[in-house]
């Protein structure tokens, strides 16, 4: 209960009871409102810290999952071009070795053309040398040799254009088998 003297002052100041009471309910009021409000402000406040804490988490799980698929993709493009280096290399190196074993194969049959061409010749050389031997005039013997060098020149001739063709054939297929992976290649 208010004292006299507070009583006193009240009425000095102008202010009733009932105007106090009513001043102190619109307080009350007042501040039952701001604590509501606050109430509500930290409640929403706690119920959104989850959400705004998940949203940078979520961001950096995914700019995590992102960055981890761009490094595997990167390793799979990385891999995927190394694969197809080492079967590229691989496929020059197989045509090299065709083209190897084409060039073997054709001086192979350049050495046996040309033994055949010395055998034959050593042969024929052995005939003409008893040809030779066996003329009776020095009109027979240069009819003899006029003989023995167009046979000789002939021979010659048919033998350098065999083993001609036996090179130009083999540098041709050699060529070709590389031309071939280039272009396969491109």
């Amino acid at each position: 209960m208010a004292t006299e003297k507070e009583a006193t002052a009240v009425k000095d100041g102008g202010m009733r009871r009932g105007e106090i009471r009513d001043a102190a309910a619109e307080i009350g009021r007042i501040g039952r409102g701001t604590a509501e409000t606050a109430t509500a402000t930290a409640i929403g406040l706690v119920q959104s810290a989850p959400g705004a804490a998940e949203a940078p988490a979520r961001a950096a799980r995914e700019g995590a999952s992102q960055a981890a698929d761009a490094a595997t993709r990167f390793a799979e493009e990385q891999a995927r071009l190394a694969r197809e280096f080492t079967d590229r290399a691989s496929r020059n190196v197989e045509a090299m070795m065709q083209a190897q074993t084409i060039v073997a194969g054709g001086l192979q049959t350049l050495w046996k053309e040309w033994m055949s061409f010395t055998q034959d010749s050593m042969q024929r050389w052995a005939e003409q040398a008893q040809t030779l031997a066996q003329t009776r005039s020095i009109q027979d013997l240069v009819a003899t040799q006029n003989d023995i060098m167009r046979s000789e020149i002939d021979v010659l001739l048919k033998s350098g254009m065999r083993l001609s063709e036996v090179a130009t054939q083999t540098a041709s297929d050699a060529a070709r088998r590389i031309t071939e992976r280039t272009e396969a290649a491109a």
